[in-house]
């Protein structure tokens, strides 16, 4: 543990216990720097965090740092089990033989790592004395922070930014007939249940809640957001950054020069529907649109999008990215004519769950040609994005043609996008939110 020296606060101290945080980038991750600058920024809230110990190859999770004056400390694991690293190698009849040991020792390890990640908690709240104990999913994270919560008495709220168990369906690692699905289900719950508060991200995920049984009464929904100072960003073609060595960027800068700049900016699974939006651009490309597809993402599954482009022989035409740092995505940004989220809708986490992009690409007036999900529709708002079928790929062709095409409509769109992202999708407005509910729930508290 190491001490920063955090001082007086100057209202409320919240400690935020989460599973990774920056320099690791993912929307886990952007969410929660977000989110505390925003909190920072009120000058009423003092936000610290501290990460778990889940992750010990993300190296740079590894040491205390502060990003944009966030304290992050760190959890590193004590001790390690030695799980069966060539599990995919063994026969079907060897699995069965071995599968519960091997969720024995799986169990063990977790358990062992909850139990190091509960005592740096306790003793990172012992030190710094927060009003508030605020931990974000998974469970993983919520148990030990709530029994760090009980153990001191201290008000406890439990962040759900997903379905955890129904992200693992979507990825191909769980099925519903999967005892680890029933049991991370189970413990989610059980966090849930245990809470004072739960946050969520939506309506449609609230509704989710309440039907597994967690009273609306103690729900609260905290918006995904986009930077304030992105509503102030000039859509212009001039870079003003030295680029120094960014190739990519230099290459999109040339290409939009003649073509239309479609974007895609996010994780790459199979639920996200790449493999339609590269299709839709193939068609576009085929019938002599000028147009450029561009993926921006962490870098993982690099291969499979390079399979689903050689499938349309679209290669030549498509830029993959990534990761690409934060100062620096607003020079890719510039260069988008639209942003495309061709999310499927058929999993129960693509129709409750939230991205991040959206928000951003409307505070910074890219238009938005995005699937018509639950979440998705709720998060954007009413006419601010061009909705879509989800799967619906001539669908999907059309509107981004449109979009195109119809330049008047889409700047009016546009427009309308940016003042409803300046009246109710800022991050500083959800963080102002969560200083409604910090207040109610120590008076409530008290």
């Amino acid at each position: 543990m190491v001490n920063s020296g955090l001082g007086a606060s100057p209202g409320l101290k919240i400690l935020h216990v989460i599973a990774k945080s920056y320099p690791s980038l993912n929307g886990y991750t952007v969410r929660s720097h977000e989110m505390f600058k925003a909190q920072k920024k009120t000058g009423v809230v003092l936000p610290f965090a501290i990460t778990s110990p889940y992750y010990p190859k993300i190296k740079e999770m590894n040491e205390f740092v502060e990003i944009d004056n966030i304290s992050y400390y760190r959890t590193l694991p004590s001790r390690r089990v030695t799980i069966m690293e060539n599990w995919k190698n063994y026969s079907m009849i060897q699995k069965l033989i071995l599968y519960p040991f091997r969720l024995f020792r799986e169990l063990l390890y977790e358990r062992s790592l909850i139990i190091d990640f509960q005592r740096n908690i306790e003793s990172l709240t012992e030190e710094e004395n927060p009003d508030i104990l605020h931990a974000h999913t998974p469970f993983k994270v919520g148990l030990p922070t709530m029994r760090v919560a009980r153990k001191l008495r201290k008000p406890f709220i439990y962040e759900v930014r997903g379905l955890w168990e129904e992200s693992a369906i979507s990825r191909g690692r769980f099925t519903k007939w999967n005892l680890r699905y029933w049991r991370f289900r189970f413990m989610e719950n059980r966090v849930m249940r245990s809470a004072d508060r739960v946050f969520c991200l939506s309506n449609t995920m609230k509704e989710q809640l309440i039907r597994r049984g967690l009273d609306r009464r103690k729900i609260s929904i905290i918006r995904n957001g986009a930077p304030e100072e992105y509503l102030e960003e000039k859509r212009q073609k001039e870079l003003n950054l030295d680029l120094g060595q960014d190739s990519s960027l230099l290459r999109i800068k040339e290409i939009a020069n003649s073509k239309s700049i479609i974007g895609y900016v996010g994780s790459v699974q199979k639920y996200e529907g790449l493999e339609d939006l590269v299709d839709a651009v193939g068609k576009m490309i085929s019938n002599k649109r000028k147009v450029h597809l561009l993926i921006i993402s962490n870098g993982d599954n690099k291969k499979y999008l390079e399979e689903i482009c050689g499938k349309e022989q679209i290669c030549r035409d498509v830029t993959i990215v990534g990761p690409i740092p934060r100062n620096k995505i607003r020079e890719y940004y510039r260069e988008i004519d639209i942003i495309a989220i061709p999310r499927l809708g058929g999993s129960t986490m693509a129709r409750v769950v939230t991205p991040l992009k959206p928000m951003e690409a409307l505070a910074l007036g890219i238009p938005l040609v995005i699937s018509d999900t639950p979440a998705i529709r709720e998060l954007v708002g009413e006419g601010n994005a061009t909705l879509f079928e989800s799967g619906n790929i001539p669908e999907l062709y059309q509107k981004l043609c449109i979009t195109i095409d119809d330049k008047e409509a889409t700047k009016e769109m546009v427009e309308r996008g940016i003042r409803w992202i300046r009246n109710r999708g800022t991050w500083e407005i959800s963080a102002k939110e969560t200083l409604r509910e910090y207040n109610k729930l120590i008076q409530s508290w008290n």
